[in-house]
C-alpha cells in the first residue's frame, strides 16, 4: 500500500530533513544509506527511511518504507507498507495486492500511514515539537495494533472452536461405532 503527500514547508533543505530524520527515528526508522544530493551542491535533498520486517501482520511491526524530497521548499512524502500476504491456505485467491485503503482488512494500514503522513506534515509546516507530533502518531498506531490484535484473537478462537468441534465429532464417532457392537 503506499500513500503519497505532498505539502510547502519554511524551513531550509537540510533542517526539514534532519528535523523529519530525527523523527522518524524517534519512532524506530533507520536511514537508507543512499542520500542524494543536487548537482553542484553538499545540501540533501532526499532521504528514505525503513522500519519493520516483512511478514508480520500488525501495521506497527510491517516493514514500512518512507521517502522524503525535499525541491525548494517543497516536500514530497512517500510511504508504503507491506502487511502480511495471505496465507496459502486461505479460501479466497485474494492477495494482499488486491488490499484497498478503504477495506475492513486494509484500513487500520491505511490509517497509519495517514497519521504519519500528517505527524510529519505538523512537524515540517506547523512546526509542532517532536513529542507532540509523536503522540498524535502513537494515538493512531496503538488503535490500528490493538484493532488487528484483536481481529488475531477472533480468527484464532474460531480457528480453536472449529479444531474442538471436528475433535468432538470423531470422538463421537468412535463412541457410537464401539456401542454399536
Amino acid at each position: 500500500m503506499l500513500i503519497e503527500h505532498t505539502f510547502v514547508t519554511t524551513l531550509e533543505g537540510t533542517q526539514a530533513l534532519g528535523l523529519a530524520s530525527s523523527f522518524l527515528r524517534e519512532m524506530g526508522f533507520a536511514v537508507s544509506p543512499q542520500a542524494a544530493f543536487q548537482i553542484g551542491s553538499t545540501t540533501l535533498t532526499e532521504l528514505e527511511l525503513t522500519r519493520g520486517k516483512p511478514n508480520k501482520i500488525y501495521p506497527d511491526k510491517c516493514f514500512h518504507q518512507v521517502r522524503l524530497e525535499f525541491d525548494r521548499g517543497r516536500v514530497n512524502l512517500a510511504l508504503s507498507i507491506l502487511p502480511r500476504p495471505r496465507s496459502a491456505f486461505a479460501l479466497s485467491r485474494r492477495t494482499m495486492a488486491d488490499l484497498k485503503p478503504s477495506s475492513k482488512r486494509g484500513r487500520p494500514y491505511a490509517d497509519l500511514m495517514i497519521a504519519l503522513a500528517q505527524s510529519v506534515d505538523e512537524l515540517l509546516t506547523q512546526r509542532k515539537t517532536l513529542s507532540d507530533a509523536l503522540t498524535s502518531y502513537r494515538s493512531v498506531e496503538a488503535t490500528a495494533a490493538l484493532l488487528m490484535r484483536r481481529r488475531h484473537r477472533r480468527r484464532r478462537n474460531i480457528a480453536w472452536l472449529i479444531v474442538f468441534v471436528i475433535f468432538a465429532l470423531l470422538g463421537l464417532a468412535i463412541y457410537a461405532a464401539a456401542t454399536s457392537k
